[in-house]
């Protein structure tokens, strides 16, 4: 009888063994939280990551790691956040992730932030895909897609979103471009690499200026575009405010940098280096 209880204790223990083991195989560990991407975009994606915050602080950012020029093509990413990586106390009620991808050739652009409870030991999951050529994110938590902050936007903002989408230049009659090329402290690189601004119809826009650049999404309000965005070069995020304007029935950017104001036209061409306004 002894040995017959022995060799069912054996079992039992071994059958815990096991379902314990397969649980962390499926990714089911009780003290985590896991954030599941899926890409589907065949072509043109070299690496995408996510911030994760509890309300607006952000505690923990993973992915995008410095990537070699290849391609990802189909596959799915986990990222996994441990309990000992969330802030003590923290409520997870007010959990936010920000995603974002990183071209083929080094562009990264911010594709949303989602807010969503979550729970200890559950896995969420997304998908990355094109539509229109613009990224967007499927949630299975709402079944819906996400792209920027476009579900922000209503009536006019929305109307005045779609005139400024596409590519901008520094106007070469309002900019002092030769103080740009020519100084090395106010945008060095700039003579050699220019300059450009693209926004998107999906809430995305980037901006460089010789070797500064910004990416991010943005919003439109009344005549501002309200731009949250993060450096390239040392990934800190800041808010930029384009107010919009109009000389000679074509719109204008006007961004404020440090104690100037920079000027931004629509259309895409090579920079006017030097002064000079090539029409």
């Amino acid at each position: 009888m002894k040995k017959i209880c022995a060799l069912l204790l054996a079992v039992i223990l071994c059958l815990c063994t096991v379902s314990c083991s397969e649980e962390a195989v499926r990714g089911e560990n009780p003290q985590d939280i896991r954030i599941e991407v899926t890409n589907t975009i065949e072509k043109s994606v070299e690496g995408f990551g996510i911030t994760c915050y509890i309300g607006d602080e952000a505690f923990q950012s993973v992915g995008m790691d410095a990537g070699d020029g290849k391609e990802l093509g189909m596959c799915t990413e986990e990222f996994v956040l441990s309990r000992e990586e969330i802030p003590q106390d923290a409520d997870l009620n007010e959990f936010r992730v920000s995603f974002r991808v990183k071209e083929t050739g080094g562009v990264e652009f911010d594709i949303c932030t989602l807010s969503f409870s979550v729970e200890f030991g559950k896995k969420y999951e997304f998908e990355l895909r094109n539509e229109d050529g613009c990224y967007v994110l499927w949630s299975e938590n709402d079944g819906q897609t996400h792209s920027g902050n476009s579900d922000e936007k209503t009536g006019d903002a929305a109307a005045q979103s779609a005139e400024i989408v596409g590519p901008w230049h520094l106007d070469g009659k309002k900019n002092n471009l030769d103080e740009f090329a020519g100084s090395l402290d106010l945008f060095p690189g700039y003579g050699e690499w220019g300059a450009g601004m693209e926004i998107r119809s999906s809430g995305q826009m980037s901006w460089y200026i010789g070797a500064e650049g910004w990416h991010g999404t943005y919003t439109v309000e009344d005549d501002v575009i309200h731009a949250q965005m993060i450096s390239d070069l040392d990934q800190s995020e800041k808010i930029w405010d384009f107010r919009i304007t109009e000389e000679n029935e074509a719109a204008v950017l006007e961004m404020k940098y440090d104690n100037m104001t920079i000027y931004w036209v629509y259309g895409d061409r090579e920079d006017a280096v030097n002064g000079t306004d090539n029409n």
